[in-house]
């Protein structure tokens, strides 16, 4: 054999390799991508007020519970942009600040509970 014949042969089975070894689901905090189903899941966690009327205060939890899943899944599907700035003085931080963001349209969901 040649080089010219072993050099795709390799790459061959290099990707061959490559694509046993990948995980079929992929985990990501909250969220997973599952590539075999071809669905995105994610978890989201409310919590109800200690005080005040507990009549109002489940489906208050329940809401943010929805609305950190929703969260939870666009950063799995799309990422977080991370901005930071750090202000020094004296040789000393005097103000540290970092904002995380995430942006999307969540559409054709289903809610498990």
């Amino acid at each position: 054999m040649t080089m010219k014949k072993i050099i795709p042969i390799f790459f061959t089975v290099l990707l061959v390799v490559g694509l046993c070894l990948t995980p079929f689901a992929h985990a990501a905090g909250d969220g997973e991508i599952n590539w075999v189903d071809g669905y995105v899941s994610a978890i989201g966690n409310g919590a109800a007020a200690a005080k005040g009327n507990m009549a109002q205060s489940r489906p208050l939890a329940r809401r943010a519970a929805i609305a950190d899943a929703y969260r939870n899944l666009l950063e799995t599907i799309k990422g977080v942009k991370v901005d930071s700035s750090t202000t020094v003085e004296n040789f000393m931080v005097s103000q540290d600040i970092i904002k995380t963001q995430v942006e999307g349209i969540v559409k054709n969901t289903k809610l498990f509970t």
